[in-house]
């Protein structure tokens, strides 16, 4: 976004967000606790399907913050192999089934000098947190990848509702081949 001031141009240095919900689990190992669920066959695929998209897309964050749970961390293993990402990844197990408040204070502790953050967890809290920042619901299904602009040069803006525009929300559904 530009802003033309007296013939000068301004530039608003807008952030970008990532929201990632980790692809399908598997739920057929009983004696597994919930944080050590791997991804199932569909799961793969969803995976498999996001990261070709961030590829074609160029999609490549500065950052990427993980939930440590089996299921986020083979999503983020699938997405960096396919789309060549390479730089700086934090697992976090704090992520892991993060509230929208958890969310907001993650990002909120950002360094100001990053412009583009993916953040890869887990439901319910995604899809509120997408909510709280563009003010559209919207169902994040597994594999769901959303991008969001904040409107802002401040990561401490996520704190406001509204403060950020829903892009586009892409499902693994949508990018089946036809």
């Amino acid at each position: 976004m530009s802003i033309l001031l007296q013939g000068c141009e301004l530039a608003l240095n807008m952030k970008t967000l990532w929201l990632l919900r980790h692809a399908k689990s598997s739920w057929s190992d009983s004696t597994l606790e919930d944080h050590e669920r791997p991804l199932n066959d569909r799961g793969h695929r969803g995976a498999l399907a996001v990261g070709k998209f961030i590829k074609k897309n160029k999609i490549s964050p500065e950052l990427i913050l993980c939930s440590t749970a089996t299921r986020a961390q083979q999503t983020l293993e699938i997405i960096v192999d396919v789309s060549g990402f390479s730089n700086e990844v934090q697992n976090l197990n704090s992520l892991y089934l993060c509230s929208t408040q958890g969310l907001i204070d993650h990002v909120t502790s950002l360094a100001e000098s990053l412009s583009s953050v993916m953040m890869i967890g887990h439901n319910p809290g995604m899809e509120s947190f997408l909510t709280h920042l563009s003010g559209v619901e919207k169902h994040m299904p597994t594999a769901a990848l959303a991008e969001i602009k904040v409107e802002s040069e401040s990561w401490q803006d996520v704190q406001k509702r509204n403060s950020a525009r829903l892009q586009w929300l892409i499902t693994p559904k949508d990018l089946q081949e036809k």
